[in-house]
Formats: structure tokens, sequence, C-alpha cells
């Protein structure tokens, strides 16, 4: 009670009931309600939530292509989203229980980016061989060129993303001297995550980092000079083509990915998950930690998966010996009925 009261005196809102959603979540529930919105207009319809518009939407979301998991996540927003409101409770509740429908589906079929995997081996060791073969292209390329500068932005975005492997758009904002810092011991980073209002800190990156990111700020220094470029860049977006005046988007990000290893920039959190998946060790917290992955429901879908992994493995180890030591026996016997 004292608490409140201090909370009053300060002039402080108080706010009681449901807690409002994370501002990640509200963005995403407003493209959803948009999403319904052009559905319903497109069908003669006033826009609102109804059973019947809502399935038309997801009609036209099937259509598309959309992933019944992505469809779960949507239709429980939506409930939360009415919840919040306080209004059309039996709705909420039939929106609940749909998004749990969809996630089993979602879950009884393999991910796209699993398949992707599957039929395109691919380590971390090969990203990052793309990211050294981009910057010696660039350091080949004659000086003041615009090949150059877009060849090390490449090779940085890349080398960036496998140390720390962050969603398109929490890596696109990131700017010089308050996310990513250099100091005379190299680089750090720490931001907050959209998605989680979470925060990613790295306070040392790796070593083999630096050279790819000190080359965007020796690129453009004069006389290549890359603390007074630095300096000058502080507060200006890390990935830019003019300087520092704009940023480039999460859409670039996804781009260089595509052009250079054939997939989206997630992918590499996917290989991240895939390296944990194959390990004997259970590194399923050193995945989600890198990819700053903090949903209790991430954490149990992964974590399920790994351990089913490792489960399946110690029976095939253990399977493998067993006939290891039937042939063993087989042939021993054999040499005992020859000798006789």
């Amino acid at each position: 009670m004292r608490k409140l009261a201090d909370r009053r005196e300060a002039g402080l809102l108080i706010v009681r009931g449901a807690t409002p959603p994370a501002s990640s979540m509200v963005r995403d529930i407003e493209y959803i309600l948009r999403a319904i919105s052009k559905v319903c207009l497109d069908e003669g319809h006033e826009p609102e939530l109804t059973k019947a518009t809502i399935g038309m939407w997801l009609d036209r979301e099937e259509s598309r292509g959309r992933r019944a998991s992505g469809l779960s996540l949507q239709l429980r927003l939506l409930a939360q989203f009415l919840k919040f409101a306080g209004k059309k409770k039996k709705l909420a509740k039939r929106l609940r229980k749909l998004g749990a429908e969809f996630g089993r589906r979602g879950r009884s079929k393999k991910k796209r980016k699993f398949s992707w995997l599957d039929h395109n081996p691919i380590g971390i060791e090969d990203v990052w061989e793309k990211a050294e073969e981009l910057l010696a292209q660039s350091r080949a390329e004659p000086a003041g060129t615009r090949k150059k500068y877009t060849l090390a932005l490449h090779a940085a975005v890349i080398a960036l993303s496998v140390n720390a492997p962050l969603r398109i758009g929490d890596l696109s904002r990131l700017r010089v001297g308050i996310e990513i810092c250099r100091s005379t011991s190299g680089w750090s980073l720490t931001t907050d995550i959209r998605k989680t209002d979470g925060e990613y800190d790295l306070p040392q990156l790796w070593p083999e980092i630096t050279e790819f990111l000190d080359e965007l700020f020796i690129l453009d220094a004069a006389g290549g000079e890359m603390w007074s470029e630095y300096d000058r860049r502080v507060g200006t977006p890390l990935f830019t083509v003019d300087g520092g005046r704009t940023g480039l988007s999460a859409d670039w990000v996804s781009d260089v990915y595509y052009e250079h290893i054939g997939a989206g920039a997630h992918i590499i959190r996917t290989i991240w998950h895939q390296l944990a998946y194959e390990s004997d060790r259970d590194l399923t917290w050193m995945a989600l930690a890198m990819c700053g992955q903090r949903g209790t429901r991430t954490k149990r879908e992964y974590r399920e998966r790994n351990a089913r992994a490792k489960t399946v493995r110690a029976g095939r180890k253990s399977l493998a010996d067993l006939r290891r030591r039937a042939v063993e026996t087989a042939l021993i016997d054999g040499y005992r009925s020859t000798s006789v």
C-alpha cells in the first residue's frame, strides 16, 4: 500500500487489470488488424473482428502459403488483444483454441529453414569463410570505388551476424558508439531486442570481427584514419552507404544473405541451433543466448527437439555397440569351433 501511495504522490499512472502487451507485440497486433481490415474491405464488409472475418483472413493467408506456425502465433496475439481490450471473450477463447490447433499442425511439419539446411548443408565455418572472401575481394578493388565499399559492407554484416546472430531488424538498427562500440581492445555490442523487449549484451565481440568493422571506417576516413572517422560517425547507423546519414534496412541484410549464402539472414540463427542439435553435449543454452531468444515457448521447443535428437543418437550408439559385440562373439565362437 505504501508503494502505491508513493506512486500517487509522484504523479505516476497506476494501471490495474490485464498486463499490456510488449511494444513489439503491439506492432505485430497492429499489422494483423490491418491485414484483417483489408480482407474485409476487399470482400465488401465493414472492418470488424468476427469469426467470419477471421476465417476469411485465414483462408487468404493459407492460400498465400503462410505456415501454420506463423498463423498460430498471430491467432494467439489476436486473442491477447481481445483479452486486453476486455471484449468478445467467446471469440478470444475460440482464437486461443484455433491458435493451439494451428500450432500442433505446424509442429507436425519440418520447419522450412531446417529443410533448406537438409538440401544445402552449410556450417558456421562456411558463412565465415564467405565473409573473409568478400573482404579479400574488397581489398583487391581500386581505392575509392563503390564496389570496394559495397563488398566490405557485405563482408561486415555477414561476419557480425555470425558472432551476433540477431534478428535482421535488430541488426540493421545498430548505431556507432551507442549499440556497437569500439575501444582499444576491440568491439562490443549492447542492444534492446524489439521482439522480446530484452537486452542483448556482448561486452567483447570476437577479435576476428575487428578487421571487418574497422574496414568500414578506414575506407570512409580521410587518409584512412579509423579513429577520426569513428568519432565522426558516433550516433549514426553502422550499416550505411552515405556516410551515416541514413541506415540500410532489415531487408538489405536479408538481401545480402540471399546473394552470397542462398537464404535469408535468419538462416545463421538456424545454423547455430543446428550446431547445438548435432552436439553430444547440451548446447541449446548457447544457441538461445547467441540468438537472443528468451521466449518460454521457443526455449521449450528447441530443448525438446535437441533432447529427442540426443536420445535417438544414444539409442543408435547402443544398437551399434550391441551389433559390434554380436559380431565379435560370432567370430570368437567360429574361431573356437574351427580350433577344436
